[in-house]
């Protein structure tokens, strides 16, 4: 189970090569017709690129906390040799298995008992899941920061870039670490947990944003997972 003291809280401005690395590695996928319309169909380079920098920098985060423990994580986008060609065969790994970090942009309700216990590892129940799964929170502090959140999967390109003024995706970089300075390391679950939650789905679509489809997700609350601090422990450290 993960309380509220498991909870690994990173400031964000700690990890300055890591926010470059993930402008670089979204940027670069953001390019690419395979990066996947999953859930939104016919997104622009622009947002494929708001959507893909939370996750990469997640990842990037992950790998470099677990460096400061004395882990060392391969990231397949630092040794992919493709140029960002093909889709990402994983996010980190260690002896073999695989790690995939999932984030979220916390837009509702900021409060850690929310987070804890009314949100979920977001994995999806139809496709092939990772040895171990970590979930990252990016949550807002002010209500300038949760509008900002609410607009950049809710509104349209254009008013968004206009209503915040932002010119270049490091405008965009800038003003999302403003206003969520610090990255929440929740906790992880194991493929084991998945399978074993699959019949237990969470479906969701949000009918306010053009062309959202449904999506089934594993039904695992936060709370249910395994503090990150077992992390070493479950790769047989």
């Amino acid at each position: 189970m993960v309380s509220r003291s498991d909870v690994v809280k990173i400031s964000i401005a700690d990890y300055s090569d890591e926010i470059e690395f993930a402008i670089f590695t979204a940027d670069k996928k953001s390019k690419r017709s395979n990066t996947a319309n999953t859930w939104q169909k016919g997104r622009s380079e622009f947002k494929k690129l708001t959507d893909l920098f939370p996750g990469d920098l997640a990842k990037n985060i992950v790998r470099a906390h677990a460096k400061n423990q004395k882990l060392e994580l391969i990231d397949y986008d630092k040794i992919r040799t493709d140029n960002f060609r093909y889709r990402d065969r994983f996010d980190l790994m260690f002896n073999n298995k695989k790690i995939e970090v999932k984030s979220s942009l916390e837009k509702i309700n900021n409060s850690a008992y929310t987070l804890l216990n009314k949100r979920r590892f977001m994995v999806y129940a139809d496709r092939e899941v990772s040895d171990l799964i970590v979930q990252v929170y990016f949550v807002y502090e002010t209500n300038e920061g949760k509008d900002f959140f609410h607009d950049i999967e809710k509104t349209e390109e254009a008013f968004f870039r206009t209503k915040y003024n932002i010119n270049s995706k490091e405008e965009f970089v800038k003003q999302f670490i403003s206003h969520s300075p610090s990255a929440l390391i929740m906790g992880f679950i194991t493929s084991n947990m998945v399978k074993e939650n699959k019949k237990e789905l969470f479906n969701f679509s949000d009918r306010k944003v053009a062309g959202d489809q449904m999506r089934s997700y594993v039904n695992i609350f936060i709370n249910e997972g395994i503090p990150f601090s077992q992390f070493a422990k479950q790769l047989n450290l």
